[in-house]
Order: C-alpha cells, then structure tokens, then sequence
C-alpha cells in the first residue's frame, strides 16, 4: 500500500495547494506589502478584539 498516492501539490496563481485527488485539503501563500501598502490596515483573521485584563 502506497498511502502518499492520491495526494497531489501544486503550485497555481502564486499560492501553494495540498490535495487530495481533486480536493483542496489546504491553501498558503504569502506576500510583501508594496510602498502603496504601507500605511493600510491589516486585519489578521482570529485578531479582531483585543482586551486588557490587567489586575
């Protein structure tokens, strides 16, 4: 048995897939701001409320 068979990884558009036969198990890429991004905000998903818990 060849568990490895099946997976396939490809590079499309700039960004880096990991599959399994024709489905998309998982997506990355990355990027560099331009000197036009500089100053824009940049929301990160997960990081939308910060809270100060001090004592």
């Amino acid at each position: 048995m060849y568990p490895w068979k099946g997976y396939t990884l490809v590079e499309e558009d700039g960004c880096l897939k990991l599959g399994w036969k024709d489905l998309s198990l998982l997506t990355a890429s990355s990027w560099e701001p331009t000197d036009g991004d500089a100053d824009a905000d940049v929301a990160v998903a997960g990081d939308t409320h910060h809270e100060s818990h001090d004592s």
